[in-house]
């Protein structure tokens, strides 16, 4: 296991929690002064001409950063993810060797499978905390001899159960989910509620893009989805809930684990980036939406109604186009219910990043984007619950008090 430092705060070792981190080619300012922060950063950093790296064949744009902001005293970031390994290994070797010229340790990709898994521990006066980060899987999962990220799988209990024995606290950063999604997927809840089970105290959840809910289990805390915390607003300004964060400072060691939420707000100055505290009237509205995210997740009835409610929206819209089904009344394209705006923000992004919109003109790429689909637990399982609902197979729970709160929080 390698080591680093994190920063002390009393008798607590204090840690921050952060969203993705994916500043593109902006300049960005972070005005919070925390302490050691754990983020994802999605997608290399490659500070040469984007021409000397080849973007590797996959469904999607392939992200790359030029610069990394300075965010903590002690930065720490997982590269655990679906877009670390968009310009391949050199890719990953660029960033390995920005981040190291910064100061910022990583986890969650290597050389081999192996070196991918290894954890990381933090470690001030005594206090020792194991980092595990893993994604799911679709594009740059590392092999025995391959570069790339550590997919999630059962390997992961084993490595939590060893952190568990040289470690005083164990996190699990875990890069999974469906995007624009204020819930976790039934699996993805499950799984990180046998993680902390296993031993772990946090799970640091990321992807979505958007808030989610988060919640306590069993000592231990499960932040599901944190948000965008450093990116660009321009190209995310189609969604209302794009462009801030939960951010939650956690004293360790502890259990039940101690913890503070704050929201963070990104965007822009003076040209640059700038993220920062919520206001108070900011920080009013996020709580309120957060309350509704967890409310809803409390209730088993209502979060299976809006997650069907989600499915047959992506089902219509997204992954039945993506797989040219058609059903015996012709093409499935049907009209959401009222949730297109819900969709088309992440529709347009995706052209954004790549500047125009991406044709798929060969049998490749169209293996490619099927790939992403069914490789992927949480889009395997959106469409399974879709084609069961609309099958007849899972009983229907789409109430229209679901359908509101889907409305209301999307």
């Amino acid at each position: 296991m390698a080591s680093g430092g994190i920063s002390e705060a009393g008798s607590s070792a204090v840690l921050w929690l952060l969203g993705d981190i994916a500043p593109w080619d902006r300049t960005c300012r972070f005005e919070l002064r925390c302490h050691t922060a754990l983020a994802n950063l999605e997608g290399p950093v490659l500070e040469s001409a984007e021409c000397e790296f080849a973007p590797r064949r996959k469904a999607g744009p392939a992200l790359r950063h030029r610069t990394m902001p300075v965010f903590a005293t002690h930065p720490f970031v997982s590269l655990a993810n679906n877009h670390m390994m968009d310009y391949g290994a050199e890719g990953l070797a660029a960033t390995e060797s920005a981040l190291e010229g910064l100061g910022m340790e990583h986890v969650g990709a290597g050389g081999n499978e192996a070196d991918a898994r290894a954890p990381v521990v933090l470690e001030s006066c005594g206090v020792r905390v194991a980092v595990i980060a893993c994604c799911e899987r679709q594009f740059g999962a590392a092999g025995p001899a391959e570069p790339g990220v550590a997919v999630l799988g059962p390997w992961v209990f084993e490595a939590v159960r060893r952190a568990r024995a040289a470690a005083d606290a164990v996190i699990v950063s875990l890069h999974a989910g469906v995007e624009m999604l204020p819930w976790p997927e039934a699996w993805r809840r499950e799984f990180c509620k046998a993680l902390i089970k296993a031993g772990a105290d946090i799970v640091h959840g990321h992807h979505s893009h958007v808030p989610q809910a988060f919640e306590e289990y069993e000592g231990g805390l499960i932040t599901y989805g944190l948000g965008n915390c450093i990116v660009d607003p321009v190209r995310w300004a189609g969604h209302r809930h794009t462009c801030w964060s939960q951010a939650f400072e956690i004293s360790m060691p502890c259990k039940p684990v101690q913890w503070k939420l704050h929201t963070l707000v990104c965007g822009e100055h003076d040209g640059a980036v700038v993220v920062s505290l919520a206001t108070a009237a900011e920080a009013e509205r996020h709580q309120a939406y957060l309350r509704s995210c967890n409310q809803t997740l409390a209730d088993d009835g209502l979060w299976e109604g809006v997650l069907q409610h989600a499915a047959c929206d992506l089902y219509a819209k997204t992954y039945a186009p993506w797989m040219k089904w058609t059903t015996r009344s012709g093409f499935v394209n049907r009209p959401l219910a009222g949730r297109e705006r819900w969709v088309r923000p992440w529709r347009a992004l995706s052209e954004s990043l790549q500047g125009q919109t991406r044709e798929w003109h060969s049998e490749v790429e169209d293996h490619l984007l099927r790939y992403h689909v069914f490789a992927c637990d949480s889009h395997r399982e959106m469409v399974a619950t879709a084609l069961g609902v609309l099958g007849g197979e899972i009983r229907d729970c789409r109430t229209p008090e679901a359908l509101a709160r889907w409305i209301e929080l999307s």
